[in-house]
């Protein structure tokens, strides 16, 4: 699995970022994701399939990893003030779907807007698209697991397929998280939890399914990238 172990006998599990170990074969590590353009036709339908508001474009400059927005920000405003700003990040495999992912970005003390956080290797965009939204109470002791917002654009159930495994994927990262937490594990921003091998003991049918969604996950990102190079046959909705 996906662990890092150390002397001490405690188990590192890595929660966020790029450290999906599978790298060979047809497997994918990633989604190839790009910053939804704010002159895209389907703008106005995205908006309001999403429900959060006016999409904008913010600055680009990154400052930290993938999947830690929410604590590079909180990094960046200790050093240089400003406050964080709660929303969406709005991405595009074009032609497949439309993804909303919770998102912080940073306000700068004279008002600007600039997202930290290193982008998809795809994503060569050099500004990102974001709606504000601060529905959603977030802690920063603690892994962030928020539900992402899909708009398909195609009818393949490989889409579907991918959308699905996604969501429960996230389900079974949260039930873990919460299950770590209730028995002694510590979270370390940047790092993952840090749980002893008895206590991961407790959460092995959690941990097995980590690895197998890792597994399902690739695959599906493979199956989606398949799709996208025979786009002329893609049914769409």
């Amino acid at each position: 699995m996906n662990y890092l172990s150390n002397k001490e006998g405690w188990i590192i599990l890595p929660m966020y970022g790029s450290s999906n170990p599978l790298k060979a074969g047809r497997h994918l590590k990633h989604p190839l994701l790009e910053t939804f353009p704010l002159s895209s036709t389907n703008r106005k339908r995205v908006e309001k399939a999403f429900g959060v508001g006016k999409f904008k474009r913010v600055e680009y400059q990154s400052a930290g990893p993938l999947g830690q927005c929410y604590w590079t920000v909180d990094e960046h405003i200790r050093q240089h003030g400003g406050t964080a700003v709660y929303g969406w990040q709005i991405l595009q495999w074009p032609k497949l779907y439309i993804q909303g992912l919770h998102h912080a970005v940073w306000k700068s003390p004279d008002g600007r807007l600039v997202d930290l956080t290193e982008k998809y290797p795809t994503d060569t965009r050099k500004f990102t698209t974001f709606a504000e939204d601060d529905s959603v109470e977030i802690s920063l002791a603690s892994p962030v697991y928020v539900e992402n917002k899909y708009l398909a654009l195609s009818a393949s159930p490989v889409v579907n397929n991918m959308i699905k495994t996604a969501q429960a994927q996230l389900a079974n990262n949260r039930s873990l998280a919460e299950k770590a937490a209730a028995n002694g594990a510590v979270w370390q921003s940047g790092q993952g939890l840090r749980i002893t091998h008895g206590i991961a003991e407790k959460l092995a049918p959690e941990l097995k399914l980590v690895q197998a969604y890792q597994h399902q996950m690739s695959a599906a990102f493979r199956e989606c990238a398949d799709l996208h190079s025979a786009s002329a046959a893609l049914p769409r909705l």
